[in-house]
């Protein structure tokens, strides 16, 4: 048996069963698949897994209603403007720490301390670099999740059609 006939014995199984959907709404790979192994229209048919119904798809998630929109519309915004003002006091922070440290950066380029420069050359530098550094990467955290709940209100701002307040 070819596969056009196969696919039309499949077809007139459908009918003959009542089932409200044909081979064109199967996916082509299974059925080519299935055609190859030999398996015969009846265990096909039989089988009832490699079909696909209307009403077995999973659908997308449920609505929110229109006050849960606002809501998340609100928080979310709230909570991204909250983080974007985080990361900037991180920022500035991290800029006054690494100021006030200028005192040390200063005495270790000028090689003061010279029985022990090397050593306090790399605390002073790892210092420095780990208070710029670590305040900088919280800022950029901070300010990146703030723009992300901004941007997942903006979203739901859209898809819902919530008026701004």
């Amino acid at each position: 048996m070819n596969y056009q006939e196969w696919l039309n014995a499949i077809d007139k199984l459908f009918q003959e069963s009542g089932a409200k959907f044909t081979c064109t709404q199967i996916e082509e790979e299974l059925l080519r698949t299935a055609h190859q192994q030999g398996v015969s229209p009846d265990d096909f048919v039989g089988r009832g897994k490699h079909l696909t119904q209307e009403g077995s798809l999973v659908g997308p998630l449920v609505p929110i209603s229109m006050a849960q929109a606002k809501f998340l519309v609100r928080i979310l915004g709230l909570v991204g403007v909250i983080l974007i003002l985080l990361g900037l006091v991180y920022f500035v922070f991290g800029a006054y720490k690494l100021i006030v440290s200028y005192d040390d950066i200063t005495t270790f380029a000028s090689g003061a301390n010279d029985g022990y420069a090397e050593t306090y050359r790399k605390d002073v530098l790892w210092f420095t670099y780990s208070l710029f550094v670590d305040d900088m990467l919280k800022a950029v955290g901070a300010a990146g999740l703030g723009f992300i709940s901004k941007a997942t209100a903006g979203i739901l701002r859209a898809t819902y059609q919530v008026p701004r307040t």
